[in-house]
This record gives C-alpha cells, sequence and structure tokens, in this order.
C-alpha cells in the first residue's frame, strides 16, 4: 500500500505557508495543493481541524497537523532526508525559531503596513477579533513604525553578522527550518513592490545571497488538488 499523499491546505499570500513550502521544497516532495481562504468560513477544512483558524493546516491521509511548529517535525519524522535540522539539530533549531517568530512576528506585521497600507477591512476584523486580537490595520499600527523598524533592523543586523563567516546557512552548508523560520518573515515584508524599500531601510544588501539561496529551495512537486477531494481522501484513509 502506497503512503498517504501529503496535502497542504493554504493560501499563496501567508507567510506561514510559505514557511512550509519551502520545507516541502527543501525535501523535494510531492503534494497536493489545497487552495483556502484567507479567513474563515472554511466548511471542507474545518470538519478536519475542528474549527481551527490559522494557516497552514498539514494533511496526511486522515492525520492532520496545525501550526508549523507541529507541522516540519511532521514532515521530518515522515522524511527524514533531507534534514530539516542539519547542523543545529531539531530542539535548538525548533528553540530559536519558536523564539524568533513569537518576538517579532508583530514588528514584522507593523513594517509591512508601513509600505504596504491596508489589507481589507474584513480581513483586518477577523485578525483582530479572532485571532491575533491586535489591531493590525496601517492607523493602527503607523505611531509603532520607529520601534518596529528599529527591531527589525536589529535581528537583521544579527542574521547578517551571522552568516558574515562565508556560511550558506545559519547552520552551516545546508539549509534547514531555522533558515525558513528567518526567511518567512522577511519575505511577508519584501513581497509585492516593498523589496527595494524594505531592503534600503534595514540595510539588506549583505543578505541578499542568503536570501536568494532559501528562496531557491523551491516548494517541491505541487499538484493542485480540491477541498472535497482532500476531504475525501481524510475520510478514507485510517
Amino acid at each position: 500500500m502506497s503512503a498517504p499523499q501529503i496535502v497542504l491546505h493554504h493560501y499563496a499570500f501567508s507567510p506561514y505557508a510559505e514557511k512550509v513550502r519551502l520545507a516541502l521544497g527543501l525535501k523535494g516532495l510531492h503534494w497536493g495543493s489545497v487552495d483556502i481562504a484567507m479567513m474563515p468560513p472554511r466548511p471542507l477544512l474545518d470538519p478536519l481541524t475542528g474549527g481551527y483558524r490559522r494557516v497552514p493546516v498539514l494533511q496526511v491521509g486522515a492525520d492532520i497537523y496545525c501550526d508549523t511548529h507541529a507541522i516540519l517535525p511532521a514532515l521530518e519524522r515522515l522524511h527524514p532526508e533531507p534534514s530539516l535540522y542539519p547542523g543545529l539539530g531539531p530542539a535548538l533549531a525548533e528553540g530559536l525559531s519558536f523564539g524568533l517568530e513569537r518576538d517579532l512576528w508583530l514588528a514584522a506585521i507593523g513594517v509591512t503596513v508601513h509600505f504596504a497600507g491596508d489589507l481589507p477591512a474584513p480581513f483586518l476584523r477577523d485578525r483582530k477579533d479572532d485571532y491575533l486580537y491586535v489591531d493590525i490595520g496601517h492607523a493602527a499600527m503607523e505611531p509603532d513604525f520607529p520601534r518596529n523598524a528599529q527591531r527589525v533592523a536589529a535581528w537583521t543586523g544579527w542574521l547578517a553578522e551571522a552568516l558574515s563567516d562565508g556560511r550558506r546557512f545559519i547552520g552551516g552548508d545546508r539549509a534547514g527550518a531555522v533558515d525558513l523560520a528567518h526567511y518567512h518573515l522577511l519575505w511577508l515584508m519584501r513581497g509585492g513592490e516593498r523589496a527595494g524599500a524594505v531592503d534600503g531601510l534595514l540595510g539588506l544588501s549583505p543578505l541578499q545571497g542568503w536570501i536568494e539561496r532559501v528562496a531557491s529551495l523551491g516548494h517541491g512537486r505541487p499538484v493542485p488538488m480540491s477541498a472535497e477531494a482532500a476531504l475525501d481522501a481524510a475520510r478514507d484513509a485510517e
């Protein structure tokens, strides 16, 4: 019997989904790609997740993994090579990633909003009322922009220094989960036409080689899949 297909429920503009897409690329995996709405309702995903709101969600047969800090270890267990944890090991890589994301997430959003302006009002209401519990609209975030920019610049300065010894990735010669955790925050801020402005603000020229190397991991071999087909696959699996 063949192994259950890996399925990722995600939307294109989700930075955490980009983190997982790159992990799938690092491992060169074939996977089903289910495009979902940016916010609930998601009537064909809710039966699998019990109403979990965040994105992405990984499905392997009838097993459902929510949150990237559960998804990446699951991928590592199912497909150990190439490893997501070269050089640093899983405990240190996951600890660094978790702390970084929790510390800088809102600051990165603040920098993004400064350059991008407001997202659609229903999306902002959803994130404020049912997800982040913080108003991430431009007017609410902009007064804190200098502080957010300073915090993010301190982080990117440290990252540039860490890579200045000639290593290709944070853990050494091979990319891993800790690179993806750092990269997806930059991916959020630099998206669309913002890259030039963000690069100038943060002085990212020393990081361009690393940014290109992480991006070149790609997304593996995704195949479009309907939400109905994913639900059927879970129903038919053990």
